[in-house]
């Protein structure tokens, strides 16, 4: 089960966006700011997420927008 979604964006040393999606309390924060969600905004997050590769590799470019995506789960023992 997920327990937390890091998500940066970022240009060139940068950070455009920095969002923290914590799941067991549904709250969304996104550039410091803090959002209520609900149900059906974690279910269509978790499948844009299965969508996406492990890996895109990077650009050299001068003005080259990256993002990462850190995914925590919670463990069960």
């Amino acid at each position: 089960m997920i327990d937390m979604i890091e998500i940066n964006i970022s240009n060139g040393i940068l950070t455009q966006i920095n969002a923290l999606v914590l799941y067991q309390k549904k709250i969304y924060y996104i550039n410091n700011k803090k959002y209520l969600i609900d149900d059906l905004f974690l279910k269509q997050l978790t499948d844009i997420l299965y969508t996406f590769k492990n890996e895109y590799g990077t650009s050299q470019g001068i003005d080259v927008e990256e993002f990462t995506i850190n995914v925590h789960l919670l463990m069960s023992i």
